[in-house]
């Protein structure tokens, strides 16, 4: 093998011993202007012989704009239209897909999760990603997925066992599912790794080296993915278990099915497809939902405060109040039954801090030596949270995973820890000091918290715990000076864990004030949804350049079945108000975002070009037979059109009645039982003006007008109107 002849003498090795990341051997990056051209999922064209296709049709190329064409088999680029693809932003694209119930929306999606997970599985295979699941590669997945991105065409095509990666001019990279071939067949596949006869580090090694070099011509040349659906019956692990999936080869079948493995896929944005909320157990944890949401919510709140921004139509932000958190409780990453003794292994480093464990924490976190004379309860347990939260980092994430197994060590106490030992823990804590992304996140809020504690009296730490305090007057206390701009700075210098955060609105009609969780449930799910997708974004991008990860630069937001709880009036400001809200949060500052809604909504369809749409029906695309145009459309009109009723715009149930009505009163058949009485009840009830007229001269023409029932209509009718009855009758 070609890309095997590295010997053990030609790997590049840190002071530590540690392989450094290829990434330095690694071309220069592309010019940011490249990076700041449009993105766009194309299309998806599923082949002959796919699998999984439910309604969908073979060889139908489903466009998700009109940018491009199918010619002769080849997606052809049309004129360029700057002002189509620009519509909505420099770097933002709207699209939508939509048709009935059944028409086929969610296969379509889900044919382009399947390609980017079979994707993900070859691009990534033996890549170490700590504590994430496996991935599972389905077969008999036969389907083209195409993007444009920094002005190129790129293409996934999976065929069966085979993915072929095409990205503008370069030639074609094929990678495949290992269980299929064997590997004297394989001369020339990048992902190949017979690694018999070398030993582990240097197998090691070779393994990141050949992995680096294939993430840098696949997925540095591609986009990230955030599928955000909160339907109860959508994206359900179990739902998937027939699917052929399957680890190493035809015989490592998947337990449950190959997205439980995207579920439970904590790695640091490595594999380019993430899905929210998480479906543990195929169910979604509302609890831990609950918990997720107003953490994100606060960051979002604060920072649209100060910019004078609404978060949440109807509302303002009142406060964040803080209290000790008595039940706080330690959540390292390890197998349950460890649990205790892991806990009390911290415990106990916390109570020693002289110690020569405590010692290295003290020393390289920079972390006030008084401490150690004067420590409270709020040091004690925020000493207990640094550590599990840095060796937590050091399990659950795939660029520390020269530090994986160095917990195990650190919490044996029955014995000193080795000099090497001590030299990885220094370094460990050395690089979560300075860990830029979000991984570090909570261990700067740690940090932060205690370099000013020890600053603050004991008679204002004593207040702190008997009566809590907000978020301003955290700020306050412990950094005057800062002037802290922005959801990450926001973050960064928060409460740490060890304190619950209340979360208080204002509504802006009354001014009173209510506290998060009593909102009503669409105003829960519009903050949820929103701080879900922008959390994830900002995590995306706080990924640093040549850090031995993928940094992402294109993002496309999957929001399928957007209108969930969502009254009317949400659904008109939702397009507006994600538009909004990227530009707020300068997530379009750093990375291109593409949005595929699907939608029933006429108000979400309303902001977006016809040319940006996917019309579906019964799963062919129906885009010609479309003659309305859609962007700021009549309701009624996208109603007929681009929704395929065919029924009108009222209840079948109310279309029902109304026809038997009509139908008594031209005496023909009729199902249900009318007489004089019920007849004229019924026409009353009508809402539409015009309906009721007519039904009210099918009533004047079986009935006659010498009936009480109809005179008595005519002077409600006069009455209503204001006039006399008596002289018009005279006149």
């Amino acid at each position: 093998m070609k890309h095997f002849n590295t010997c053990k003498d030609e790997l590049d090795f840190d002071r530590r011993g540690m392989i450094w990341e290829y990434s330095r051997k690694s071309k220069k990056t592309k010019k940011e202007s490249l990076r700041n051209m449009a993105f766009t999922i194309i299309c998806i064209h599923p082949i002959v012989g796919c699998k999984y296709l439910k309604i969908l049709k073979e060889e139908e190329y489903y466009f998700f704009n009109d940018w491009y064409r199918e010619e002769n088999g080849s997606v052809v680029r049309n004129d360029d239209d700057a002002f189509k693809r620009h519509f909505f932003g420099e770097k933002v694209s709207v699209q939508a897909v939509v048709g009935k119930n059944g028409s086929g929306k969610s296969s379509l999606l889900e044919l382009i999760y399947r390609i980017l997970n079979n994707f993900s599985y070859v691009a990534t295979e033996g890549a170490y990603r700590a504590t994430a699941e496996r991935l599972y590669y389905i077969r008999e997945i036969k389907a083209e997925l195409y993007y444009e991105l920094e002005g190129q065409q790129g293409c996934i095509k999976v065929e069966d066992d085979t993915v072929t990666f095409t990205y503008g001019d370069e030639a074609p990279i094929e990678l495949y599912f290992p269980g299929s071939r064997n590997y004297e067949e394989t001369d020339g596949w990048l992902n190949a790794r017979p690694l018999d006869g070398y030993e582990h580090k240097v197998i090691r090694g070779m393994e990141r080296q050949t992995i680096w070099e294939i993430i840098q011509k696949t997925l540095n040349h591609f986009f990230y993915s955030l599928v955000v659906n909160y339907s109860i019956q959508s994206l359900n692990p179990c739902d998937y278990e027939d699917e052929e999936a399957y680890g190493d080869d035809a015989d490592d079948w998947a337990d449950n099915s190959w997205l439980t493995s995207l579920y439970r896929k904590n790695d640091g944005y490595m594999v380019p497809i993430g899905f929210e909320p998480y479906r543990g157990n195929n169910q979604i944890d509302l609890v831990n939902q609950k918990e997720l949401a107003e953490d994100r919510v606060a960051a979002l709140l604060i920072d649209a405060e100060k910019h004078n921004h609404k978060l949440l139509p109807g509302y303002s932000y009142s406060s964040i109040d803080f209290t000790y958190d008595q039940k706080f409780s330690l959540r390292f990453d390890h197998p349950a039954e460890d649990d205790d003794n892991i806990t009390d292994a911290i415990q106990k480093i916390a109570e020693d801090l002289n110690g020569e464990r405590s010692d290295l924490f003290f020393e390289f976190y920079g972390i006030d030596a008084g401490y150690k004379q004067n420590g409270c309860h709020f040091f004690k347990r925020a000493f207990m949270y640094l550590i599990d939260k840095t060796f937590s980092v050091s399990r659950n994430y795939p660029d520390y995973e020269d530090y994986s197994e160095l917990s195990d060590a650190f919490f044996d106490l029955e014995r000193e820890l080795l000099p090497q030992e001590k030299d990885m823990v220094v370094s460990l804590i050395e690089r979560v000091k300075e860990e830029p992304s979000h991984i570090g996140m909570k261990v700067h809020q740690t940090l932060h918290f205690l370099e000013r504690l020890i600053h603050i009296d004991e008679a204002e730490q004593y207040e702190m715990d008997d009566n809590g305090f907000s978020y301003e007057e955290y700020i306050q206390h412990f950094f005057p000076e800062m002037d802290i701009e922005g959801p990450k700075a926001i973050m960064e210098y928060y409460p740490p864990p060890i304190f619950r955060n209340y979360i208080y609105l204002k509504n802006d009609m009354d001014q009173e004030c209510i506290e998060l969780p009593m909102l009503s449930s669409g105003e829960r799910q519009y903050l949820f949804t929103l701080s879900a997708y922008l959390y994830h974004l900002r995590n995306i991008i706080s990924v640093p350049e040549n850090a031995g990860r993928v940094k992402y630069h294109n993002v496309c937001l999957f929001l399928d079945e957007i209108e969930l709880c969502f009254h009317p009036e949400y659904q008109r400001l939702f397009v507006a108000n994600l538009l909004q809200s990227l530009e707020d949060n300068k997530v379009t500052d750093s990375v291109n975002v593409n949005v595929i809604l699907t939608t029933h909504s006429p108000f979400v369809l309303s902001d977006i070009p016809q040319c940006n749409i996917l019309y579906l029906e019964n799963g062919e695309d129906a885009r010609e037979q479309m003659k309305v145009k859609t962007f700021a459309s009549n309701i009624n009109e996208l109603l007929a059109e681009s929704f395929f009723l065919k029924g009108g715009f009222v209840g079948e149930f109310a279309s029902q009645v109304v026809n038997d009505l009509a139908n008594f009163l031209l005496e023909k058949q009729c199902k249900r039982r009318w007489d004089i009485v019920s007849a004229d009840q019924m026409i009353e009830a009508v809402g539409d003006d015009v309906v009721k007229i007519q039904l009210r001269k099918l009533f004047v023409r079986k009935f006659g007008k010498n009936n009480q029932v109809y005179k008595t209509w005519v002077q409600k009718e006069f009455e209503r109107l204001g006039l006399n009855q008596e002289n018009q009758e005279n006149r």
